[in-house]
């Protein structure tokens, strides 16, 4: 009798664990559709906002070397490294200006990254595409989103809350990205207001090439981008269509 009891009470147990497996994959399964809905519906409001909007791309001056170099009177290493920065953003700017004419693109200093997030629009300065400086009347509050050459962010899973959320007014404490990373793959890549990647179906990025020239290595990796933007725009489509 107390063996059958035993053997009962394995049983019960063993049905208990079952059902609570199966529940959890349930669960789970639901929560990644659930999740790769958001991802699309985010990734079309993006498309759409973009097409008629800007790309504010994100420039490396290297204020911060610089800075640090003058305050310790390397007066030479802190005018080399103002010199190497200018030469690369130089390319930059350029190769946007020969490859990418899917929207406006202006530019902006690493260093007003904390301003752009805040949409404190008036503390940043805008450079264009011959790096001259201009005013921010072109802004809105959802009529951006944020680009850079740097590395592709290996975890992305703080990207979403519970909805689609408006990134201009979010004051969530999820993570952010200021700078690089040492993971991942050298790429233009495109990020919404709060400076974080956009996931698929969003053609969020474009692979630099290594063995190529920088300069050439911007302009092969902004004509894929500005493709696959153009077709993913069509395949969007209007919401009207």
């Amino acid at each position: 009798m107390y063996l059958y009891d035993m053997n009962k009470i394995v049983f019960l147990i063993f049905l208990m664990f079952s059902f609570t497996s199966i529940s959890q994959e349930r669960a789970t399964l639901k929560k990644l559709q659930r999740d790769k809905e958001v991802s699309k519906a985010f990734a079309e409001k993006s498309i759409r906002e973009i097409s008629d909007g800007v790309l504010l791309v994100r420039l490396n001056f290297q204020q911060k070397k610089i800075d640090y170099m003058t305050k310790h009177e390397n007066l030479s290493g802190a005018n080399q490294a103002k010199k190497k920065a200018a030469s690369v953003n130089k390319k930059i700017a350029n190769a946007f200006a020969e490859k990418f004419d899917f929207c406006t693109v202006y530019f902006f200093k690493m260093s007003d990254s904390k301003h752009i997030r805040n949409q404190q629009f008036d503390s940043v300065t805008f450079f264009d595409l011959s790096l001259n400086k201009v005013d921010s009347s072109f802004l809105e509050s959802d009529n951006y989103l944020i680009g850079e050459f740097g590395r592709i962010k290996q975890d992305t899973t703080q990207y979403y809350s519970d909805e689609i959320r408006d990134t201009s007014v979010e004051k969530s404490k999820s993570k952010t990205y200021y700078g690089g990373t040492k993971n991942g793959r050298e790429a233009f890549i495109i990020m919404d207001r709060q400076f974080n990647q956009i996931q698929k179906p969003f053609p969020y990025f474009a692979g630099l090439q290594a063995v190529l020239s920088e300069g050439v290595r911007f302009k092969k990796a902004l004509e894929v981008i500005n493709l696959n933007l153009k077709e993913y725009k069509t395949q969007v489509g209007t919401p009207e269509e």
